[in-house]
């Protein structure tokens, strides 16, 4: 006997069921008096958010391993010890991180950035 798993396709995407989520949240705490389960509520919507953006982080076609970046002028004026300013995308973003590690050219360990420290390079 065969046992076959039960598949549900959503409707719409998770960025939206996600924002949906978190606007829900955000009216429904708006609606309580100040306390802990207002904040509490207003945490969970925060964290909707985060996820949300998460997401369409890693399914954004700029977040590939081996895509060519370079340094944004913020990210040259905040880590100024990076004397090279291109490399490659060799760690994408963990969970509820804003990070990739990139290999810049000419060095044998990555370094972890933030997503606004990089720019992709124009091919």
């Amino acid at each position: 006997m065969i046992i076959r798993r039960r598949r549900f396709i959503q409707p719409t995407a998770l960025e939206e069921r996600l924002a949906a989520e978190a606007k829900s949240l955000r009216l429904e705490a708006a609606a309580m008096p100040p306390g802990l389960q207002r904040e509490a509520s207003l945490r969970k919507a925060r964290q909707r958010e985060a996820a949300a953006d998460t997401t369409a982080w890693l399914s954004s076609p700029e977040l590939l391993i081996g895509a060519r970046v370079r340094l944004t002028e913020l990210g040259k004026s905040r880590s100024p010890r990076i004397r090279i300013h291109t490399g490659s995308i060799v760690g994408l973003p963990q969970q509820g991180k804003k990070s990739v590690q990139v290999l810049f050219d000419g060095n044998r360990v990555p370094t972890r950035l933030h997503l606004s420290y990089i720019e992709l390079c124009s091919a």
